[in-house]
C-alpha cells in the first residue's frame, strides 16, 4: 500500500484522488501527528461492506465454503440465462 504525508499534498490531493481511483490501490495517508487514514475507491467500500455481510452469517459462511469446494471438485451445472 501506498504512503503519503500530508505535507506532500500541499497542491496534489485531487491528483492523488485520481490516481487511487484509476488505479483501484488504496493509499494510507499520515500527518505529522501520527494520525493515519485511507483513501480508498468508493466502489471498493461497497464490496467490502458486501462482503462483511455475506461473511457475518456462519450458515453463509458455511453455504460458500461447500460452493467453493464443489466448484473445485468440477461439480457445476451449466444453465442459459434468460433475458427478462
Amino acid at each position: 500500500m501506498k504512503a503519503v504525508a500530508t505535507s506532500d499534498l500541499q497542491g496534489t490531493l485531487d491528483q492523488l484522488i485520481a490516481e487511487v481511483v484509476n488505479s483501484a490501490e488504496p493509499t494510507m495517508i499520515s500527518d505529522k501527528e501520527g494520525h493515519r487514514a485511507v483513501l480508498v475507491p468508493v466502489p471498493d467500500i461497497g464490496s467490502w461492506k458486501e462482503t462483511l455481510y455475506l461473511l457475518s452469517s456462519p450458515a453463509n459462511v458455511a453455504h460458500l465454503q461447500r460452493s467453493i469446494a464443489e466448484a473445485d471438485a468440477g461439480q457445476v451445472v451449466e444453465r442459459k440465462l434468460i433475458d427478462p
